[in-house]
């Protein structure tokens, strides 16, 4: 919540572990969008989305990306995550997820 909180509008926030445990996870991230509907309550009108960073400004062919992410993790709730029985294999990696910080319209 500080880095949301300390980014501006349109700004970007990846959170990311090395863990395979979901309190540690996608529960985080549902304590982050939580948080963030009781802040526009008491604060300017700001809301989050959730996204894997690739929504605007790169350059990749989308369909190529998706393949990349789906060879390499697996989709969660909220972001993705590399474990260590999925088909691309090797060693087990990060959960990520982007938040983007909009406005929003109240």
């Amino acid at each position: 919540m500080t880095a949301l909180k300390a980014v501006e509008t349109g700004g970007r926030v990846v959170y990311s572990t090395c863990s395979i445990s979901c309190e540690e996870n996608d529960k985080v991230i549902e304590q982050v969008l939580a948080a963030t509907e009781k802040e526009q309550k008491t604060r300017p009108p700001w809301k989050t989305e959730l996204g894997l960073g690739s929504e605007k400004g790169w350059k990749t062919d989308e369909k190529q990306e998706d393949d990349i992410l789906n060879k390499l993790s697996e989709e969660t709730k909220y972001g993705r995550i590399v474990l260590p029985d999925h088909p691309g294999g090797g060693s087990w990696g990060p959960y990520f997820c982007v938040i983007t910080k909009t406005i929003s319209k109240v």
